[in-house]
């Protein structure tokens, strides 16, 4: 099962899946969905590890997402370890104060955070 919710976590949209997709294919999809109902890309989203590739980064940013706080658990770049410790990438993982008009993802067996779209976003 995939949630999005948006801010406030007020769920937009599920999808049950009869087998379970690769949380990385839910991503663009998502957002794309969030723009169709609501008329607007969340303006950030957080997700966990499981939905980070280089595409989906590259992809949400093109679609218009500014923050995209989603960690990448085998990098080993130096640039990206200090990305994910910056404090407005912490915060929308954790579903701070930054966290509005935020989007949040989540997929069946994954944490629920408390920010945004069934994968996060506002």
């Amino acid at each position: 099962m995939q949630l999005q919710e948006a801010e406030n976590q007020i769920i937009t949209y599920y999808e049950v899946f009869e087998e379970r997709p690769a949380d990385q294919t839910l991503l663009l999809p998502a957002i794309a969905e969030q723009q169709r109902r609501l008329g607007r890309v969340p303006q950030s989203i957080a997700g966990d590890a499981g939905f980070y590739s280089q595409a989906n980064e590259q992809g949400a940013r093109l679609l218009g997402v500014k923050y995209v706080s989603i960690p990448n658990r085998s990098t080993r770049s130096a640039e990206r370890k200090k990305l994910e410790k910056q404090r407005w990438f912490k915060r929308r993982q954790k579903g701070g104060p930054d966290a509005k008009d935020e989007s949040a993802f989540s997929s069946a067996g994954m944490g629920w955070r408390a920010a945004g779209i069934g994968v996060w976003m506002g």
